[in-house]
């Protein structure tokens, strides 16, 4: 689809083939916490692809619900498809991703800062909100590629959730030596946004969302997970999970992503040596002058531990700001 001019996307165009479609985000925005439907979820990546991470700021998007009702799975049953994603954008308006900056400190922000309904002309226009920016423009290293095509063929929304969260990981990725990660019981319900009496019994859990999961990615996804169980006794306590390459026994009916170049590389991978010695090296009269931007003060290393790469990325761009691709 061609890239938003002066702030919003052309009306007037059709819809992508669905073959051509990869959404490019942050790795920590497919790890990140929130409690979305496959349908959120699904909207949310339509509009990540539609980014581009050249560019300096979040434009809007427009688009005509009726050519991409199909692909985000709405449905006509009790109301229109349009009034059904004005429900799905309005939630979105008041959702809240949640990631963890440092083991004890977590950054909340919201997903959509602007929707603008057209229901004459049965359009429908939205914005990223400026937090998110960071986590669809800074994709100098740590990003995951989701194609659509076969994101779109995942019906379970918990099963979506674990397919970004695998991608992030992507056993394909040379670079990704040692991919998997591990979450205790607590960690998984509070990932997935579960209230206290939903699959408040372990087992149920494991075998509602895991397995279930674990199921449908095997049968439609290009990657999926496997997993083993940590007991402290008789009690699971947790799980360790690694994801792997899967071949869909389902087969789309339209050329898979992966065998499709698409339009655009993500950038290079970069250096960054350069910005955490001079994060290093800078005297507490330059860093106040830094910390004027809040996204380089909200992402700052605490306690002595590391620059992030979000948090160099940022500095990059504050430093550098003439040069091609930073934010």
């Amino acid at each position: 689809m061609p890239r938003p001019r002066n702030g919003r996307a052309d009306r007037t165009q059709a819809p992508p083939e669905p073959h051509a479609e990869l959404a490019v985000i942050h790795n920590e925005l497919a790890r990140a916490q929130y409690d979305m439907g496959i349908v959120a979820l699904r909207l949310v990546m339509m509009l990540a692809e539609k980014v581009d991470y050249n560019d300096k700021e979040l434009t809007s998007h427009c688009f005509k619900v009726a050519d991409y009702a199909e692909q985000l799975g709405l449905r006509n049953k009790g109301g229109s498809a349009y009034a059904q994603l004005v429900e799905v954008c309005d939630q979105l308006l008041k959702t809240l991703v949640q990631t963890n900056r440092s083991f004890n400190e977590q950054v909340k922000f919201q997903v959509m800062r602007l929707a603008i309904y057209r229901r004459g002309e049965g359009e429908i226009e939205l914005q990223f909100h400026e937090e998110m920016k960071p986590f669809l423009l800074s994709l100098r290293e740590y990003f995951a590629r989701i194609p659509l095509e076969v994101f779109f063929r995942i019906k379970g929304a918990y099963a979506a959730r674990m397919y970004l969260v695998c991608k992030s990981w992507d056993p394909s990725d040379k670079r990704n030596r040692c991919p998997g990660w591990t979450w205790t019981v607590e960690q998984l319900r509070q990932w997935l946004a579960l209230k206290p009496k939903e699959y408040a019994h372990t087992p149920h859990l494991k075998s509602a969302i895991l397995d279930r999961a674990k199921k449908e990615l095997d049968e439609v996804a290009d990657v999926s997970f496997q997993y083993t169980t940590n007991k402290e006794g008789k009690s699971i306590v947790g799980w360790n999970f690694v994801p792997v390459v899967s071949t869909p026994k389902q087969k789309p009916k339209r050329p898979r992503v992966t065998d499709v170049a698409p339009t655009e590389e993500p950038p290079p991978k970069p250096d960054f040596a350069p910005m955490a010695r001079l994060w290093a090296e800078a005297t507490e009269l330059q860093r106040m002058v830094w910390f004027e931007d809040d996204l380089l003060r909200q992402t700052a290393p605490k306690n002595g531990e590391p620059p992030r790469p979000i948090f160099l990325a940022r500095l990059h761009s504050l430093t550098q700001p003439t040069e091609a691709g930073t934010i």
